[in-house]
């Protein structure tokens, strides 16, 4: 434990006695697995975890970390890491111990895995390319998790009739989505190729390190207790991952494992701790007061003042905060005279006794920032028309010297800062004194790191270079930060611009960091705190779900909502209430903030007005593309713009966007295989044939351009030379299955029944619940007469889309030509349940009835058929299942 005193207080030895207990495994009212305290600033949270670990260290082995303080802690994954080294540095949980390490070698196998993927090519290629490295690090930065949940499934063809097979599944084949390149990689990899385990570990990595996190913690001989100071800085991802994947496992209570969170919020008041409560009542709160007279004269004592007047004034003056009561223990202990009989009633006269205006002017300076340096200070000081940067508060040091040796000041990360709770006061006493300049202070600090932050690029530097430059992005966040404070008419809507584009370049912390610090310092929800003005305390309030979960606010369109409140409790209409903040000022952005806008609008809005967004953006993205950075200029046009106008079925102007991505990369083989597509799509398969060309000469061992090049040859009629394309596609992908399929498909239509039927047995091998090629099998079975085959396969179709009324159809023909008429007529009525209005239908069961001879059944069919479509009554003239009725009068009336 530090050198902090400890002064006992109830519901600090409530939440001791209890942790006590539980590691003693003593009978109880109830296993508490987490221990809450919460209480402001100052009140002696970080004090009590460390009696905590001082009294229970020969009961239990202790992790602690401070948000905002311990470094590398920055995502899930990584906290994992330091939680866990800390058992293994104080040699708690060694290999000696066990025969394995869950934890360390999962841990090791997938940054093993990574850094394998940043330094080796995938299969096919000579070098780590920029496609790759950025996949690599999106697959890093993300964990990945959720792109297994929104890929879009792939498109399937439309039926025949009574033919001996379908045509090949048409060119949908596009290249998708950042999530679909990445599982290609881990496919193609060598690293993780058919290692589906492996492949599972990256693309979904928290809970499968979590489960060994707690394994690992269940092997040791004591149980593990997890420190998380100064929760209320804790990003939303952390926190989730808390509550969701290690307190919400289902394994957490058998771990050996117990968590002791300590922050200035109840996280009881989050809709999803309190849910996670009331399931479990795993967590055991307590909040933490300040001092009482009594407890503030005990300690006051224990540092020799014992005059009660000065005990009185102390306490009217401190209120009790222990963190005050430090403060003058610390300066006691350093021999410095505390004069208590000039301290008035504010506590800023305490930790500023002693110091002269100029002295507590730069203080106040330096409150305004998050963190400073030389520079910083200096630049502050210089703006002040009466102060001198190198001799203004002392003459023999200059500013910034002077300041870093202040009690309150500490560096953290390499960064000096102001301790919290001094930060705290003196901002708050700026702002009381000086509103309008601590907003200015704040004005400046903004124009300074925006300043700073551009000295960082090249002129010509594209918005992707900026995104990618870790330096920029931090200035960036500074930037943000100090603009919120200055509260001008602008700072909402630069805010909003910089969560569209960070989102599209992944970089949300630029946003996030920035919100999630002011958050901890401002109760946005109180009208009392003013330190940020209230237009934007309202805007936070409302989007401050999209900037915790980006991805799913504003780019994910499948099943967000769904996804949203299943896994954090949050409503449709608190996301509906935050897109309309956001969109609210899209008219007003410019250049990447209004392409990236324009690009998540089409999402949330109706489907009439979906195609007009999307032709604004290519508007701004023609506006934004640079030959200096190819790559950032390509991927506008293909990833963004092309594969949008496919999915609204546009495409020409899909044809006319892959254009400008191959003009800006030729070799951008994805591009060509799109172009080719959307070419497909517009029936000039002759030049789509020749862009999928391009990318297989790009990549030859593109199985997808393989594929969708033998589709567009079915589609000639050239067969053999679409199944020459489809055993290309195979020889990379043996199990594609669409690739397997196609070619049966081909095979079939070229008469090669047997082929095509064991085509679709290598399909079904890799797909067992692809209904189409189970259909198409049943058509090929059938026409070799293997009527009984050719049912079970329907069967085997229908098992798997019970609506598909083509399958029912021809179900229904072979029961009927195996003589099963009843059983035929079954089928065909569902049939006509899914489509009432297909006429064949009708006539395939008027021929079943007269084949039993219920004639006026057989004509009541009939006539519904004729109605739908003439044509049927010419074939019902020949037809030789209508003989046993041909003689009826009003069957011949209805040949009339």
């Amino acid at each position: 434990m530090s050198n902090r005193l400890y002064i006992s207080r109830e519901t600090a030895e409530e939440l001791q006695t209890t942790l006590t207990q539980q590691l003693e495994n003593k009978q109880t009212n109830s296993q508490y697995y987490v221990f809450l305290v919460w209480g402001i600033g100052g009140v002696g949270k970080t004090t009590l975890t460390e009696k905590l670990k001082e009294d229970q260290q020969y009961l239990a082995d202790f992790s602690m970390v401070s948000f905002g303080r311990t470094a590398g802690i920055g995502n899930s994954i990584k906290l994992m890491d330091v939680l866990y080294k800390q058992l293994l540095d104080n040699d708690l949980l060694g290999v000696t111990f066990f025969s394995s390490d869950p934890f360390k070698e999962l841990y090791q196998k997938y940054w093993d895995t990574i850094h394998e993927l940043e330094k080796t090519p995938s299969k096919g290629k000579k070098e780590v390319d920029s496609e790759q490295q950025k996949l690599v690090k999106q697959l890093t930065s993300e964990g990945a998790s959720a792109f297994a949940k929104f890929t879009p499934a792939a498109a399937l063809p439309g039926t025949t009739v009574k033919k001996t097979a379908e045509t090949a599944v048409d060119a949908a084949g596009i290249i998708l989505s950042e999530a679909d390149r990445i599982k290609q990689l881990l496919q193609q990899h060598r690293k993780t190729k058919d290692k589906r385990e492996l492949k599972e570990l990256m693309l979904e990595p928290l809970p499968k390190l979590t489960e060994a996190f707690l394994e690992s913690c269940k092997q040791h001989n004591k149980p593990v207790i997890l420190v998380l100071d100064t929760y209320e800085k804790v990003s939303p991802d952390i926190d989730a991952w808390l509550w969701k994947y290690l307190i919400g496992n289902a394994k957490f209570t058998e771990s050996n494992l117990y968590v002791v969170i300590a922050g200035r919020n109840n996280i009881l008041k989050n809709e999803s701790w309190r849910k996670l409560q009331q399931d479990t009542n795993f967590i055991y709160d307590r909040p933490l007061e300040r001092f009482d007279q009594g407890q503030t004269g005990t300690y006051l004592q224990s540092i020799d003042i014992r005059d009660k007047s000065t005990i009185e004034q102390v306490f009217k003056i401190t209120k009790g905060l222990p963190y005050y009561l430090d403060k003058i223990r610390e300066r006691r202990e350093r021999k410095e005279r505390i004069d208590f009989s000039q301290l008035n009633q504010d506590i800023v006269s305490l930790l500023l006794q002693g110091l002269n205006n100029t002295q507590k002017r730069v203080i106040s300076l330096a409150a305004c920032c998050r963190w400073f340096d030389k520079q910083v200070i200096k630049d502050l000081i210089e703006q002040q028309d009466s102060l001198e940067f190198k001799n203004a508060v002392d003459e023999k040091v200059n500013c910034f010297e002077w300041l870093i040796k202040r009690d309150f000041v500490e560096l953290i990360n390499g960064k000096y800062c102001l301790d919290d709770v001094a930060r705290d006061v003196f901002r708050q006493e700026f702002w009381r004194e000086d509103e309008q300049e601590f907003r200015q202070t704040h004005q400046h600090l903004a124009d300074y790191f925006k300043k700073r932050r551009n000295e960082q690029l090249y002129d010509n530097s594209s918005p992707a270079q900026k995104y990618d430059n870790p330096q920029w992005r931090d200035y960036t966040s500074e930037f943000l930060y100090h603009q919120l404070y200055a509260g001008t008419k602008n700072s909402e809507i630069e805010l909003i611009s910089y969560l569209f584009t960070s989102r599209y370049f992944k970089q949300d912390d630029i946003v996030k960091m920035p919100v999630e610090d002011i958050i901890s310092e401002v109760d946005i929800y109180s009208d009392q705190d003013t330190l940020l003005i209230y237009p934007l305390k309202q805007c936070l309030k409302e989007i401050r779900i999209a900037i915790d979960q980006s991805y799913y606010v504003l780019e994910s369109e499948s099943r967000a909502y769904w996804f949203l409140e299943v896994s954090n409790n949050i409503k449709k209409a608190g996301v509906d209430q935050a897109l309309t903040r956001c969109f609210r000022h899209l008219h007003k952005f410019t250049g990447m903030a209004k392409f990236a806008g324009l690009l998540y609008k089409p999402k949330r809005c109706q489907p009439s007005q979906k195609l007009d967004y999307l032709q604004q953006a290519k508007t701004e993205a023609e506006m934004i593309v640079t030959e200096d950075d190819p790559e950032f200029s390509c991927d506008l046009f293909l990833w963004n713009l092309g594969n949008n106008f496919i999915e609204l079925q546009a495409y020409q102007q899909a044809v006319d966007c892959y254009q400008i991505a191959v003009n800006f990369k030729p070799d951008k083989h994805e591009a060509w295989n799109n172009r080719g597509v959307a070419l497909d799509k517009l029936g000039r398969l002759d030049d789509a044939i020749a862009s999928y060309d391009n990318a297989l000469e790009i990549k030859p061992d593109d199985h997808q351009a393989w594929n969708n090049q033998g589709a567009a040859l079915g589609k000639l009629g050239r067969l053999d030379d679409a199944i020459a394309s489809y055993d290309n596609a195979l020889e990379f992908k043996p199990d594609d299955h669409e690739a397997w399929y196609n070619r049966g498909v081909a095979l079939g239509n070229l008469g090669r029944l047997d082929d095509a039927i064991a085509s679709f047995d290598k399909a079904l091998e890799f797909k067992p619940d692809d209904h189409q090629a189970w259909y198409n099998r049943g058509v090929a079975l059938g026409n070799l007469g293997r009527l009984d085959d050719a049912i079970a396969s329907y069967d085997n179709a229908l098992e798997f889309k019970p609506d598909d009324h083509q399958a029912w159809y021809n179900r229904g023909v072979a029961l009927g030509n195996i003589g099963r008429f009843d059983d035929a007529i079954a089928s065909y009525d569902k049939a006509l349940e899914i489509k009432p209005d297909d006429p064949s239908v009708y006539y395939n069961k008027a021929c079943a009835y007269a084949l039993q001879n219920k004639i006026q059944l057989a004509i009541e069919n009939l006539q519904q058929a004729i109605n739908l479509d003439v044509k049927y009554k010419d074939m019902a003239k020949t037809n030789t299942d209508f003989d046993s009725i041909r003689d009826n009068e009003q069957f011949q009336e209805l040949l009339q």
